[in-house]
């Protein structure tokens, strides 16, 4: 496939999977002056955006949730060269559906609730993924699995325990 929802899923899909490997490859840790508020942060993040680009990729290629069929290419880690990127693994849409909602699942504990300016950058402060936003995503996930208890339990959780910042 050649256009822009496949490649544009698959380059976050990679560069999310290559961040993970780092910080996997250097004990939790993804740069020196790294607390554990900002590799919880950058991990939550980086869980945040691979769920997403799966969920658009498997909503766009393959069929309706459940189907055990092999369809799409699937990586949870960075390929070292492009012969093996090439040999990725493909997976179903149940498959990719697991780890979407595991990706998110660990999101949603990993990301603070809002933005903090005595704990995270300025450039934190608009437009990046939170606790609500993994929960709100799973949620949609669950909905489309069928799974419409879980999901009202994740919309719950946004609509009662956001502190009024989403009414």
């Amino acid at each position: 496939f050649d256009n822009p929802v496949w490649r544009s899923g698959y380059f976050a899909v990679g560069h999310a999977n290559a961040a993970l490997d780092h910080i996997e490859n250097n004990g939790g840790v993804p740069y020196l002056e790294a607390g554990p508020t900002a590799t919880n942060r950058l991990e939550g993040e980086l869980r945040f955006v691979r769920a997403y680009a799966y969920y658009y990729i498997a909503r766009v290629y393959a069929p309706a949730y459940p189907n055990d069929e092999p369809r799409l290419p699937f990586r949870v880690n960075q390929a070292s060269n492009f012969e093996e990127a090439k040999a990725s693994d493909v997976a179903s849409v149940n498959d990719i559906y697991a780890l979407i909602v595991d990706d998110l699942k660990q999101a949603k504990e990993l990301l603070p609730e809002q933005y903090d300016a005595d704990i995270h950058p300025a450039a934190y402060a608009d437009g990046r993924a939170n606790k609500f936003s993994a929960a709100a995503l799973l949620a949609k996930v669950y909905f489309q699995m069928g799974e419409y208890d879980l999901a009202k339990a994740e919309l719950d959780f946004v609509i009662d325990q956001n502190g009024g910042a989403y009414d």
